[in-house]
């Protein structure tokens, strides 16, 4: 039986709920296959500097922290709180290419690498 786990690298939500989905595959990985599917939350088509969704990300964030139980990072905050001096262009799919990239070669861990993707972005502030 396969579980699906629709998530986007972009998504504040699913990034609270990466730590959940990654114990559940680590804690199952033998009874379930788990399939990581990469949405479009922000198309490439429309993407635009952070400034135009820092307002709502700064209030939003919050809101994550507290019914998840994850806390985002200074280094990504800073992108958030300074979006005039920021250089980032978030959009969706560079990183869903990358994680079927690294699903073709490790199947197995493709929830820990969309974890990992998350991670580095709302914990070490670092763009995918």
């Amino acid at each position: 039986m396969t579980i699906y786990y629709c998530y986007d690298a972009h998504c504040g939500w699913c990034y609270g709920f990466s730590k959940v989905i990654t114990r559940l595959a680590a804690q199952y990985q033998n009874q379930f296959h788990f399939e990581v599917l990469s949405g479009g939350m922000i198309p490439k088509e429309t993407a635009r500097p952070i400034k135009a969704m820092a307002g709502y990300i700064g209030e939003a964030y919050k809101r994550v922290e507290e019914l998840a139980g994850v806390e985002f990072g200074a280094d990504y905050l800073w992108h958030i709180q300074n979006p005039d001096d920021s250089d980032w262009f978030p959009e969706s799919l560079t990183p869903a290419i990358a994680l079927c990239i690294f699903k073709e070669y490790l199947p197995e861990h493709q929830v820990a690498i969309a974890a990992d993707f998350q991670k580095a972005m709302f914990e070490e502030g670092r763009a995918t």
